[in-house]
């Protein structure tokens, strides 16, 4: 029986709408007595209740694919006709580092098609929600976009197939941005060490949100839901302000008022120990410090030609983090590390580091063994002279792509997935199908190579090829 037939939506009774969110670990519902980690889904049920029950089924790593195989029939038994089904996917699907979660922007786009289609045969209306935005200040100061960011494809998939788009992502970025880089930190999962006691040892994650943020999310949500016409009746509004909290530690401004009286007191406390980053690494714009200062420190401040760029408190074995609250700008940096005490200020230390706007992901090929259909290699060969895929691989007629190799010690860059589906005879013909969803009158969507144009048959030349492909990309060492 396939996974769906059994949720064939029916007419709704005489109860309150119904709303179930499907989405990753931004939206998941935490403890209620969790303060460092929330999700927006868990607030939800607070601003609309009485006139919507919400049933929240975001989760850790959750993705499209996976959730429409081991969640969306159990979602759909909640559900009647004109009930709300959010799909808030499009951060885990980037990881190209993780073959289980990657999708391409075409298989992302298809699968939320298919949830479309899904939905709307019951009845049910689809609401796609894009990402909320992360805390990535650009170096002069406004909200950066996200590389890889799959909002655009859900935004593009909304307007094509006409569905209801929640941009949780534009209305999340102008709270941020009129809040500013170090006010907007408080709303996410960025605790010093030793600021918090439910994270001691501190934390610094620019995606996930905090308790107020993730309360200030589900109210943007909540108002977007109500905008569109898709409420009954308008939210309730948050009885705490949206209004970022001041910073945890002293404030940017307040360090660069009072650093030159603290520079001339000094404490005759050794300079802080820089763990990372180490000594002229070559690092990525979001580049993050960690270190120990001596103990009885309370404050790390961090300097860029005698101007304070930020402080990070300490914690009592003396460890500290810190992140610039804007991004590195590409090029070299200096910066020096002094510490804060009641007796004054220590030794500085400095450190000297690179930083490249583009950091190419590790290489990754398929492993030995036996394959379960999809079979996905990246990595990346600095210089003007990378392209995606060689042009060939695109042209017509073209049934596989040129296979990455190494010669003369050289990288590589080359993205993409071939389909290298098991004959049915196959002893991996079970495995494979399992790990693909089921749905009702219509073929797989990705049984072709994705982006490379032509399908890989069992015994065609193209299946040849790619064997022989392999062997190859293993006798270099792949």
């Amino acid at each position: 029986m396939n996974i769906l037939s059994r949720a064939a939506a029916r007419p709704a009774a005489s109860r309150p709408q119904r709303l179930v969110i499907a989405a990753d670990s931004v939206a998941a519902d935490r403890s209620d007595a969790n303060e460092v980690l929330s999700g927006w889904g868990q607030h939800l049920g607070d601003l609309v209740g009485g006139t919507t029950d919400v049933f929240n089924r975001a989760g850790d790593s959750c993705t499209t694919h996976w959730f429409f195989r081991n969640r969306l029939a159990s979602a759909l038994e909640k559900l009647a006709e004109e009930d709300l089904f959010l799909i808030g996917f499009g951060v885990c699907e980037q990881a190209m580092t993780r073959p289980d979660l990657y999708l391409t922007p075409e298989e992302f786009r298809a699968y939320l098609c298919m949830y479309v289609d899904v939905l709307r045969e019951r009845g049910i209306v689809p609401v796609l929600v894009t990402q909320v935005a992360r805390h990535v200040f650009g170096p002069d100061g406004t909200l950066a976009a996200v590389a890889g960011d799959y909002s655009a494809h859900t935004r593009q998939v909304a307007a094509e197939r006409g569905v209801a788009p929640l941009n949780l992502q534009r209305m999340s970025a102008d709270l941020f941005a009129r809040q500013g880089a170090e006010y907007a930190r408080g709303y996410f999962r960025w605790f010093d060490v030793g600021q918090h006691p439910g994270c001691p040892d501190g934390i610094i994650d620019t995606l996930h949100l905090n308790r107020r943020g993730a309360r200030a999310v589900a109210q943007l949500a909540a108002d977007g839901l109500h905008a569109l016409g898709l409420l009954p009746a308008a939210p309730r509004q948050a009885v705490r302000p949206l209004t970022g909290p001041r910073p945890p530690v002293l404030s940017t401004e307040q360090c660069r008022q009072q650093w030159r009286t603290w520079s001339r007191t000094p404490s005759g406390h050794p300079a802080p120990e820089v763990v990372t980053p180490v000594q002229g690494v070559v690092g990525h714009p979001s580049l993050r410090f960690t270190g120990l200062a001596a103990r009885g420190s309370s404050y790390v401040l961090s300097l860029r030609d005698d101007q304070v760029l930020g402080a990070a408190g300490v914690g009592p074995d003396g460890s500290w983090k810190w992140h610039h609250l804007v991004n590195w700008a590409a090029g070299k940096h200096g910066v020096t590390v002094a510490a804060l005490s009641a007796q004054g200020c220590s030794a500085p230390a400095r450190v000297a580091f690179a930083v490249r706007a583009k950091v190419p992901p590790a290489s990754s090929f398929p492993t030995r063994g036996p394959s379960t259909g999809l079979l996905r290699c990246s990595g990346e060969r600095p210089g003007p002279e990378s392209t995606p895929w060689p042009r060939s691989a695109r042209g017509a007629g073209s049934d596989m792509p040129n296979w990455p190799t190494r010669s003369g010690g050289s990288a590589y860059r080359t993205t993409g997935c071939l389909d290298i589906t098991p004959s049915p005879s196959s002893p991996t013909a079970a495995a494979a199908s399992r790990n693909r969803p089921a749905c009702p009158s219509r073929s797989w969507p990705f049984r072709r190579t994705i982006g490379c144009g032509g399908r890989l048959g069992s015994g065609s030349p193209a299946r040849r090829a790619a064997t022989a492909a392999t062997s190859s990309a293993r006798s270099h060492g792949a």
